[in-house]
């Protein structure tokens, strides 16, 4: 049990080394969570101690461990292309499925229990993905649509899932893939949409956009060009954007699930 646990923190470190501006406070509350109960990662574990697996580009995960969460985010508003976000208590991960309308089965905030063995683990800017082991350039492949029973059984939920409520300043590595508020913002850019169009095609293009805190303290809002409100105008005045953490190549952004979005002028 001893070795397992070393094991789980050697590859935890290897995890917080290769996301800049971890601070060592941070690194410490996952492996106080992956030192929890002396049990070996087998059987229903959090999604702490799952990330706490990955150790390189792809981890596989052979062992019979299983996480249990909510769904927080899918295709609903068309915001996350062939993906859905699941978090408990302890954090978030990202799953990569390849369906295009996840919401008929995955729907917001019905829970859900993963069962990962045969499944892996890889990381894409410094955001853990859950996927298949890869067969090209990757990180993970995309869970094929038929096997999602196999790997994924669904509850309706009897409550909405909450999500955090957070300042930019307290955004931290244990807050990646997980469900958040800010409140009191607004958006810095003069643009007109949500997102900028390609000149050739008109065609909406992904884009990040700024957020404003009161203090004037910036975090980037990143909207995809497959959702729903991509040609929208930007709400004007202050106001409230709920959703997922993400976190790419040293600098953190929100992107927006299921349109939440509430502000003085829309």
């Amino acid at each position: 049990m001893r070795t397992t646990a070393r094991i789980s923190l050697c590859a935890l470190a290897l995890l917080a080394a290769g996301i800049a501006g971890c601070r060592d406070d941070d690194r410490l509350s996952y492996e106080k969570d992956a030192q929890e109960g002396d049990v070996p990662p087998i059987g229903v574990q959090s999604i702490s101690i799952l990330k706490s697996l990955y150790h390189d580009r792809t981890t596989r995960i052979t062992q019979e461990i299983s996480i249990q969460g909510h769904i927080v985010a899918n295709d609903t508003a068309g915001e996350f292309y062939k993906e859905i976000v699941v978090e408990d208590d302890t954090g978030g991960i990202v799953l990569s499925i390849d369906d295009e309308r996840l919401y008929r089965t995955c729907r917001l905030f019905d829970f859900v229990t993963i069962n990962c063995q045969g499944l892996a683990l890889g990381s894409e800017g410094g955001t853990l993905l859950l996927g298949t082991f890869p067969t090209g350039d990757y990180c993970v492949d995309r869970i094929p649509a038929a096997d999602v029973a196999r790997y994924l059984a669904v509850t309706p939920a009897a409550t909405r899932r909450q999500p955090l409520t957070l300042g930019f300043e307290e955004v931290a590595p244990r807050h990646i893939s997980r469900y958040v508020r800010f409140d009191r913002v607004r958006l810095a850019e003069e643009a007109t949409t949500w997102c900028d169009f390609d000149p050739e095609t008109g065609d909406p293009v992904t884009t990040d956009r700024t957020l404003l805190d009161t203090a004037g303290r910036q975090f980037v809002v990143r909207t995809d060009r497959r959702c729903d409100y991509a040609r929208k105008p930007l709400p004007a005045g202050e106001g409230t954007l709920c959703g997922i953490v993400e976190y790419f190549n040293g600098r953190y952004r929100l992107r927006i699930t299921n349109h939440e979005i509430l502000f003085d002028r829309q």
